[in-house]
């Protein structure tokens, strides 16, 4: 049931999959074990038992290209930054005094790494789109 409400929020909205923005058309549960997501894109055909952790991983919410304007991201991103960068500080700190968070540094520090890949994958994107290569 809480898959099924997931998918009843996506049905309607875009989303980034894969370095393309999908608007989700329609979707059916097949016999409790499949999920078929249709975008305006591709079909896709997701087990039951790993769709919660691929919807919440690799359909990344965001508003289509018409709804946003460059100044709207700008201040979108610099808040988004701000707040990442409160957070690393935060981390470090603790680290500074608790030599046991190194774990969860190390798992932190991936992470970010992520994100700044994503952003990059990002920028190159509005490169190709914008024809600036």
């Amino acid at each position: 049931m809480q898959l099924e409400n997931k998918l009843l929020q996506m049905k309607g909205n875009s989303f980034m999959h894969m370095a393309n923005v999908h608007k989700v058309i329609n979707f059916k549960i097949i016999d409790d074990k499949t999920v078929h997501l249709v975008t305006d894109k591709n079909w896709f055909e997701i087990p039951v038992a790993k769709a919660d952790k691929e919807l919440r991983e690799n359909f990344i919410p965001v508003e289509p290209e018409s709804a946003v304007n460059g100044a709207d991201m700008v201040i979108y991103n610099q808040a988004k930054n701000a707040n990442l960068i409160g957070v690393l500080v935060s981390n470090i700190e603790t680290l500074q005094k608790d030599k046991s968070f190194v774990p969860q540094a190390k798992q932190i520090a991936a992470n970010v790494q992520t994100i700044i890949n994503a952003a990059k994958l990002e920028i190159e994107i509005k490169k190709l789109k914008n024809g600036k290569r």
